[in-house]
Parts: C-alpha cells; sequence; structure tokens
C-alpha cells in the first residue's frame, strides 16, 4: 500500500506541474493586465480550501501542523506529539525593523510612520510547516546552526564540492498567518482564535501566506482580509475566479453551508467568514514575459512596502561567513537575485548559501540551545 500511494502521489505532482505549466504559459501569451492564470486560481483556491478545512482537533488542517517555535525548542521534535500543533504567536519581530527602516528611507510623514508601528506592534505571527517540510528539516537536521556552519564552509572553500543537499522535497509546504485583535461584533467576518496568553483577547486572520514546492522556486500565493485598510494599494492581480466559483470550492470542502438560492452569478455569499478572505495573486517567476520583475506583496506582511516580491525577498533567505544573512528587506526587493550574492569570482568567493527560499531556516539555533550543554544528541 505504502508504494502504491507514493506513486499515486507523484503522479499527482506530475500531472498538477504540467497543468500550472500550460495555466502560466497561457497567461504569460495573454494580455497585459496583470492577472492570474486560470489554472492557477482554481489550484490556489482549492488549495485554499483544503488547508482551511476542519480537522479533528484543530479548527483547521494548517493549524494541526508543526509550528516553528516547537522545532527550535524541542530536542527530539516528533510530529505526532501534541505540543508540535500548540500555538504559539510572535511578533513581526524582522519584519518590523525593516519595514519601519523602509519607512523612514521614503521619508513617509510621521504620522505615517507611527501608523505602522501601531500596525506591527499589533500583529502576531503563526509560522507552521507540513509533515513532508518537517520531515525534510528534521531528517537533514537543518534546524541545527551548526550543519548549515558547514555546509556553507564546504560550499564556500572546497572547489571541488558539489552544491550541498539544501532544496526540499516535493510537496513541502509552508503557511504563515497573520492575526490582529479585532472586536467581538467582527467575529462572524473572521477566521478567529482567542488567546489565552492574551488574557482571553479575541484575535481575527487577517493574513495568510503559502509557499508550496511544487516547482524549483516554489509556488507563492497570498490572501487577505477583505477589510484590511491598506490592501488595494498593492500589487493584487485580477482574479478570474468569480466569488460564487470560490463559494462552490468552500462548499465542497465543508468550509461554507450550500445556499440553495444562490445563482451561477450570484455575489451575495451569506453566513460564512472565508468568503471575506481575496486572494492578492500567485508567483511562480521572477520576471513577466516582457522581463519586468513580478510584483506580489501583502498589505500585513509588507507593510509601507508593495512593491516587493515574495520570490525574490525569500531568495534571501541564506547564511554566509560568521553566521551572517542577506537583509531580507531592501528599499527594492523586485526581480532576479544577484548572482554575485552567491557566487563571487574569484574562487572561493561565495558570500552567502540559500536555504531554499524558507526564511525563519535563519533563526536556527546551535543543539546544545535546543538540548543543553553537553548533550549526547549534539555529537554528531
Amino acid at each position: 500500500m505504502g508504494s502504491e500511494r507514493k506513486t499515486v502521489f507523484w503522479r499527482s505532482i506530475a500531472a498538477l506541474v504540467l497543468a500550472l505549466t500550460a495555466s502560466y504559459n497561457a497567461w504569460a501569451s495573454a494580455s497585459d493586465e496583470p492577472s492570474i492564470g486560470d489554472g492557477h486560481a482554481r489550484f490556489v483556491w482549492e488549495t485554499f480550501a483544503r488547508l482551511n478545512a476542519p480537522v479533528e482537533g484543530c479548527a483547521t488542517e494548517w493549524e494541526c501542523w508543526m509550528t516553528r517555535e516547537y522545532l527550535f525548542e524541542t530536542c527530539e521534535p516528533e510530529w505526532e506529539d501534541a505540543l508540535a500543533r500548540d500555538r504559539q504567536l510572535m511578533p513581526l519581530t524582522q519584519e518590523e525593523s525593516g519595514v519601519l527602516d523602509h519607512a523612514r528611507t521614503k521619508q513617509l510623514p510621521l504620522e505615517e510612520i507611527e501608523r505602522l508601528q501601531s500596525s506591527l506592534e499589533e500583529t502576531l505571527q503563526d509560522i507552521r510547516m507540513n509533515r513532508r517540510a518537517f520531515e525534510w528539516i528534521d531528517d537533514h537536521q537543518l534546524r541545527l546552526l551548526e550543519k548549515w556552519r558547514g555546509l556553507y564552509l564546504k560550499y564556500c572553500c572546497e572547489s571541488d564540492y558539489v552544491l550541498p543537499r539544501t532544496e526540499f522535497t516535493f510537496g513541502s509546504m509552508f503557511v504563515e498567518a497573520s492575526w490582529k485583535p479585532i472586536d467581538s461584533e467582527q467575529k462572524d467576518k473572521y477566521h478567529t482564535i482567542e488567546d489565552p496568553k492574551l488574557n482571553g483577547q479575541l484575535l481575527g486572520l487577517v493574513g495568510l501566506h503559502l509557499s508550496s514546492k511544487i516547482f524549483p522556486n516554489w509556488l507563492w500565493a497570498t490572501w487577505e482580509h477583505v477589510d484590511n485598510p491598506h490592501r488595494v494599494e498593492y500589487g493584487i492581480m485580477r482574479d478570474p475566479l468569480i466569488p460564487a466559483q470560490r463559494y462552490k470550492i468552500f462548499v465542497e470542502h465543508g468550509l461554507c453551508q450550500p445556499d440553495p438560492e444562490a445563482s451561477e452569478e450570484d455575489d451575495g455569499l451569506k453566513d460564512c467568514v472565508w468568503t471575506n478572505y481575496e486572494l492578492n495573486g500567485v508567483q511562480v517567476s521572477f520576471m513577466d514575459r516582457k522581463g519586468n520583475p513580478m510584483v506580489l506583496s501583502n498589505s500585513v506582511f509588507e507593510t509601507s512596502n508593495p512593491d516587493s516580491s515574495c520570490m525574490s525577498c525569500h531568495a534571501r533567505s541564506t547564511i554566509g561567513a560568521e553566521d551572517t544573512h542577506l537583509e531580507l528587506f531592501r528599499p527594492r526587493s523586485l526581480g532576479l537575485p544577484d548572482p554575485s550574492w552567491f557566487d563571487g569570482a574569484p574562487f572561493p568567493s561565495k558570500p552567502f548559501l540559500q536555504m531554499d527560499f524558507v526564511n525563519f531556516l535563519r533563526d536556527v539555533k546551535t543543539c546544545e540551545e535546543i538540548c543543553g550543554d553537553g548533550s549526547s544528541h549534539c555529537v554528531d
């Protein structure tokens, strides 16, 4: 049975890649209006519905996945460990620094900078990974700083060394969610949680970001709540799926109840919180067909920096000498990476080793930090 499941899985992945490639090619040869290919849109909305469908023990599937914090705080992490699913919301520390620096660089008015700071202070982050991603990280010790130091030293300084095996396996997925406090009167419009660490404060899901390893450079999709005040300022692509089509997908996956009165053109879509989330866009390439940098951002994750790109930013997930990293936020995070970041000349100038687009791996810890001084788990 195991081999049969693997065969079916890889056939499904192959079929999906072919379908999405065809969809992307069709979109790239179509109009100049920024839009999402039909295949991309349907695939990511189906994925959105699967990820947010309720499962036993969790409000949604992705909220049953392993948290970043558990991975970095547990000596011997196990997928089945109930603690792996415990929510540990974190402030947007890296993003806050970069966003405010960017705002000051643009010389935004003081009131705008203060608004950004206030917004960032109340935003909490939730990062999860599916089982394939976790097992890849765990099997290859990619949560340990010592491992990355060794990989980088071999990459930068051994002339006959092949690029280390750091790329994730197909099917790996990460979800990044952002939450903000909401009033009880707004509860029917948001997917919500009550955080006991915040005295039961009601939090609403305001942003959801997906990265899926179905292409070498991953597939990126990002959603926002329709009431996010600055969403319209960002590079939102036209979604070819009308609300009624999305609602049908939600019904099929158990997110919404069927509305017998709804017609194919009806966009009323009553009594379902998930209809309040809209897709900003999908990205599978650094550049468009004309050679212009692709723009895809989220007003929650990239506050004040709408001219940015998921793929371009995550390409800067790196490690270098003395545990240094490329800065994630720059005044302009768009377009192709600069090859000199990774392959300088002459040898052995290789400044940074990429972490396969996974930003949070920059936060890896030493084995002793995770397991304690002198632990037998830290002996390689």
